[in-house]
């Protein structure tokens, strides 16, 4: 059995963001199975995308993303219940997001982005102190 290190590892050099970010669970779920939840990650994506298809402007895919994730499914980070809650593990780690669908800004902000790339949209993933952002080119530009 490969230890989580060397798994992250190996999905990270293969540029696997989903199975990186789900492989971290592992470290507090050992037998925790990265495949169910990448199937559930890719049926979200293809809900996504097939909400957008024939849609070449990247902003109406992530209108559909947004759309699919956040009031389809219900999704939310941060609001003014959990404003306060600092530590909490359920809302880090990617797995437990999806069950909960619930997470902080940075594992949204993930999710987000693993989303983004399965449904075809190109971006720059910008890591600030206390902030992430995505920027997207587009025909039309570039948008944040």
């Amino acid at each position: 059995m490969k230890s989580v290190k060397s798994e992250f590892r190996e999905y990270l050099l293969r540029d696997d963001l989903l199975r990186s970010c789900l492989s971290v669970g592992c470290v507090t779920n050992p037998t925790l199975d990265v495949n169910s939840y990448t199937e559930e990650v890719l049926d979200i994506a293809a809900k996504a995308w097939s909400g957008s298809l024939g849609r070449k402007d990247s902003m109406l895919k992530l209108q559909t993303l947004h759309t699919t994730l956040f009031d389809e499914l219900g999704f939310k980070g941060k609001d003014e219940t959990t404003k306060k809650v600092i530590d909490d593990p359920k809302r880090h780690y990617l797995h437990l997001v999806l069950e909960t669908h619930a997470g902080s800004p940075l594992s949204i902000a993930l999710l987000y982005c693993i989303l983004a790339e399965q449904i075809g949209v190109e971006y720059d993933c910008l890591a600030l102190p206390n902030y992430l952002f995505l920027r997207v080119r587009d025909v039309n530009g570039e948008f944040y």
